[in-house]
């Protein structure tokens, strides 16, 4: 996972699946707080899926994206 333009100030993230579970979600938080989007993405084994969320709501300079596929998390982070 990490951000296709990571000094821009879009949220456009890219997740590589190198497993086998095929559903990944993903959540937006701004600072510490419930997340702000979230969503749900099915990638097949050794594809990689471009996100794109919709808007660009926060309320904080520091954004965490976490995508989990229901067995492993992962966090990226970027600050603007």
């Amino acid at each position: 996972m990490y951000f296709e333009n990571p000094k821009d100030d879009d949220l456009i993230f890219a997740i590589e699946n190198h497993g086998n579970v095929q559903n990944f979600h993903w959540e937006i938080f701004s600072g510490k707080n419930k997340p702000f989007m979230d969503g749900a993405v099915e990638i097949k084994n050794g594809e990689i899926q471009e996100i794109n969320p919709a808007g660009s709501a926060r309320d904080d300079r520091n954004l965490t994206i976490r995508v989990s596929d229901g067995e492993n998390k992962k966090e990226i982070f970027k600050t603007f």
